[in-house]
């Protein structure tokens, strides 16, 4: 038998992590393709109070 993995993270332990925590997220899911989840995960992190967020550093790459 096949087990259906869930992919929709945990909103409200999510809700709980620094925004810097958040970020590193975003970006490791875009690395690995999971775009939509990506989203989502940026959808919390606006929902943070402004002096909450991290300043998320530009990465330029060559």
């Amino acid at each position: 038998m096949v087990e259906k993995v869930e992919t929709q993270p945990n909103l409200d332990t999510l809700e709980t992590s620094t925004s810097a925590d958040l970020i590193k997220l975003i970006r490791k899911l875009r690395w690995i393709g999971l775009e939509e989840e990506a989203r989502q995960l940026q959808v919390v992190l606006s929902r943070l109070p402004p002096e909450e967020r991290a300043v998320a550093p530009s990465i330029q790459a060559d």
